[in-house]
């Protein structure tokens, strides 16, 4: 008797896609409104900080929620390791378009499985009865466009994480975020393609795109390029308000934590950032990645022949716009408890000559 598969037998893909997504939208959403998930999970980085003069209750006074939460806060790892998921979204990122090709390559083989590709992530999940498409993806289409320009985002991505950011060696983030991180550059690259794979019958080729949807592809990509210019740029601004004793903390971490916490070299100093959309955004840089994200979703749904575009995207889209909003909204919050009239007087010039904005937008000018 054989045992009964892990999941219904060809379950869509693009179904597990969408369910991940919305799962960890539902989570994002709920750690920013939860006070209990708020002080155990969310802060991470400087948004950890406690105030000057912030004293804990000793463990009799805490209640059992506030030990819980203590508890689950303790599980961290340095922030730096942020970089991890760069360096394995370009290495996924690479893997899988090749497999995707050859998956493509030879559509509705029977010979193709699992032991003749013992390799393939996709045959593997065909193995386990998730369906990833069975037909041919031309090359002449949209969705390896799209790959291309992911791959373009996470490598300079990896490059700032090496060579421009410069976060402190004692910063923690929770392993909450680090899995997160992980698993959302897994699932990004299939969910860039898989709703042209899953239906190529709606997939409109590169050179046959209707003037409309042409224009759109065109919107996307100088949409992707323009956040994808400044979000370099703001990422250089942060990395600016920070010494350079501090900008290879895979280095430096073990020596720092052996100093004395007060030392210059390992004490968090922050400033309050100016200049390009800094002077617009609380977090510009997270205004570029739901840009970015935003773009992917107008080229690929430009690309399908269906009323409602690319559905996994559009949950992929959710989920980047409610997590940045928490993010940054707790992040304003900080900057306004840290900064004061700095954050949004226009009597104090900042060292770059400007003067910072009266009112910064969260996200979304005149609406968050």
């Amino acid at each position: 008797m054989t045992s009964p598969p892990l999941l219904p037998e060809w379950t869509p893909f693009s179904s597990v896609i969408r369910i991940y997504f919305a799962g960890i939208t539902i989570a994002a959403l709920l750690a920013g409104t939860l006070p209990f998930l708020k002080k155990s999970i969310l802060d991470y980085g400087k948004l950890n900080e406690k105030p000057t003069g912030h004293q804990h209750n000793t463990p009799n006074e805490q209640s059992l929620s506030d030990r819980l939460a203590l508890a689950l806060r303790s599980l961290t790892v340095p922030k730096y390791w942020f970089a991890h998921f760069y360096v394995w979204a370009s290495l996924w990122m690479a893997y899988l378009t090749v497999d995707l090709y050859y998956l493509c390559r030879s559509p509705g083989d029977d010979a193709q499985t699992l032991f003749d590709r013992p390799w393939s992530f996709l045959l593997l999940l065909q193995h386990f009865g998730v369906s990833v498409g069975v037909q041919p993806l031309s090359i002449n289409t949209v969705p390896w466009f799209l790959l291309g320009l992911n791959f373009l985002h996470v490598l300079r991505r990896w490059y700032e994480s090496w060579y421009v950011e410069r976060p402190s060696p004692t910063a923690r983030m929770h392993v909450g975020h680090y899995l997160i991180g992980i698993t959302f550059y897994i699932a990004v690259p299939p969910a860039l393609w898989i709703d042209a794979v899953e239906h190529p019958e709606r997939v409109i080729p590169f050179w046959s795109l209707p003037p409309g949807r042409a224009l759109m592809v065109g919107v996307g990509t100088v949409l992707f390029f323009w956040a994808y210019y400044h979000q370099f740029a703001c990422h250089c601004i942060l990395a600016s308000l920070r010494p350079k004793a501090q900008s290879r903390p895979q280095q430096d971490a073990v020596a720092a934590a052996k100093k004395d916490d007060d030392s210059p070299t390992t004490k968090s100093v922050y400033r309050v950032p100016h200049g390009d959309w800094f002077n617009y955004f609380v977090c510009p840089h997270y205004v570029a990645e739901m840009l970015i994200y935003v773009a992917y979703y107008i080229i690929a749904s430009a690309s399908l022949n269906s009323p409602q575009g690319s559905t996994t995207l559009l949950i992929v889209l959710g989920w980047v716009i409610s997590n940045l909003g928490v993010v940054a909204r707790e992040t304003a919050a900080w900057y306004r408890t840290k900064f004061g009239d700095q954050w949004t007087s226009k009597d104090l010039s900042t060292p770059q000559g400007n003067t910072p904005p009266r009112q910064r937008w969260i996200l979304v000018p005149y609406v968050y």
